[in-house]
């Protein structure tokens, strides 16, 4: 059962995301789904989904876009306002914090050495939630055709040293399930004819 959370509750659930999350937009994700999926109970898997979905193909920070999509979801435009200003105020009052104080914070090794074992912590937190949503995805042969194929590409270009934009990617992952969904449909109305 879906709850409709107060405007407050939106704020400060994802308040509590940005002061507490560690890596950026993509290292969110886990905790966003934990707590507006598995905990409130205010979005399905497949609503988060679609939202992530949505969010990487829209313009701006992926997370910024997840709560405002989920505030929008949940409480309409009032709610898209507070959940995105929870999420931006820690970060904007942390980077104020660090510019202030980034003279004596820069050599500090064990300031470092904190970042490296986070950094370590959320590629396995975006993993895990990347496992959770590969779940959801339709379970037939062009999903794992075009899992392959972009992560073929996205290796390859690794490899040479060529850098990957977001959204070639997306309109790429768009054009081979589009001709993938083409060449089946075809093949199904062939054998309906015969």
């Amino acid at each position: 059962m879906k709850h409709h959370p107060s405007l407050i509750k939106l704020l400060l659930t994802f308040l509590k995301i940005g002061a507490f999350t560690f890596g950026g937009g993509y290292a969110m994700i886990p905790l966003i789904q934990r707590i507006v999926v598995e905990q409130e109970h205010w979005l399905t898997y497949e609503e988060m989904l679609e939202i992530i979905i949505i969010a990487e193909s829209t313009p701006g920070p992926v997370s910024l876009n997840v709560a405002t999509f989920v505030g929008f979801k949940r409480r309409g435009v009032l709610g898209s306002l507070f959940a995105s200003m929870g999420l931006a105020i820690p970060s904007l009052v942390i980077i104020y914090l660090i510019a202030i104080f980034f003279d004596d914070i820069k050599g500090n090794t064990m300031i470092a050495g904190a970042l490296s074992g986070i950094k370590t912590a959320i590629v396995i937190l975006v993993t895990s939630a990347l496992m959770k949503l590969i779940k959801l995805l339709p379970q037939n042969k062009i999903t794992f055709i075009i899992i392959g194929l972009l992560t073929l590409v996205m290796f390859t270009l690794d490899m040479l040293g060529t850098p990957i934009s977001g959204i070639l990617f997306i309109i790429a992952g768009a054009l081979i399930g589009l001709l993938l969904h083409g060449i089946s449909s075809f093949i199904k109305r062939r054998g309906n004819k015969v």
